[in-house]
């Protein structure tokens, strides 16, 4: 059921450049959570943390984040912005929910 859950979040959101800017976001920052807990195999890391980040507050504070950033111009300047939302939005699964 998580796969089809990412699918669907990922294909939702490919269609615009706000949506592709919240999937690199969360991949990023799902990535990120999934080498910071060094978990394998990291396919299932991945997943879960994935699978997480769709149900916490850090995805609608992103997404806000990146809706607000994107009414400004596309260019470099939007790109290291999007590269600080990312950075800034750390996120951590608990271990006793891993």
């Amino acid at each position: 059921m998580a796969i089809l859950d990412q699918n669907s979040y990922m294909m939702e959101n490919l269609h615009t450049r706000s949506g592709r800017a919240v999937v690199i976001a969360a991949l990023c920052i799902c990535a990120e959570q999934t080498f910071f807990a060094q978990s394998k195999p990291l396919s299932t890391a991945f997943s879960r943390a994935f699978h997480a980040y769709l149900s916490s507050t850090i995805k609608a504070q992103v997404e806000s984040d990146i809706a607000t950033l994107l009414l400004q111009d596309y260019e470099e300047v939007t790109k290291r912005k999007l590269t600080d939302i990312i950075t800034r939005h750390k996120f951590r699964i608990p271990v006793d929910a891993a």
